[in-house]
């Protein structure tokens, strides 16, 4: 399956399609729901790009990757300080993190300096080479 079936298939999920010729233009929708809007270039680029982010990685893993990048310690004395208890029990607790997580934003905007959308897919892209 293509990158770009992929992005399409997980930017309209349920929505049946076919690819004529490879390109968006060449997408055939199949009994679209009503208000459907089909994803525009940009979409699928940025879900492109986004094709090789793991989805979830093991919590060892991502202790491997943070140390590696020198901030083990700093997230987890964000964690520590967050007050926020069911957070501070899911880190120390978790068997893997999801990408999608609110906990993975709300850790990466808490860093100094704070971590974008492409630095969080750049720390999932190392976690899961080292899973």
């Amino acid at each position: 399956m293509s990158n770009m079936i992929k992005a399409i298939a997980a930017l309209r999920p349920g929505v049946d399609f076919a690819n004529l010729n490879g390109t968006l233009a060449g997408i055939r929708w199949d009994n679209p729901p009503p208000g459907f809007v089909p994803p525009t270039q940009e979409e699928v680029d940025a879900a492109i790009a986004r094709a090789d982010v793991p989805a979830e990685v093991w919590a060892g893993a991502m202790m491997r990757a943070l140390n590696a990048l020198g901030l083990l310690a700093q997230v987890d004395q964000i964690v520590a300080a967050s007050n926020d208890l069911l957070m501070q029990k899911l880190w120390a607790r978790a068997a893997a993190f999801r990408r999608d997580d609110p906990m993975i934003a709300a850790v990466g905007a808490s860093v100094d300096p704070p971590w974008s959308e492409s630095d969080l897919d750049d720390l999932f892209r190392l976690a899961g080479s080292l899973d």
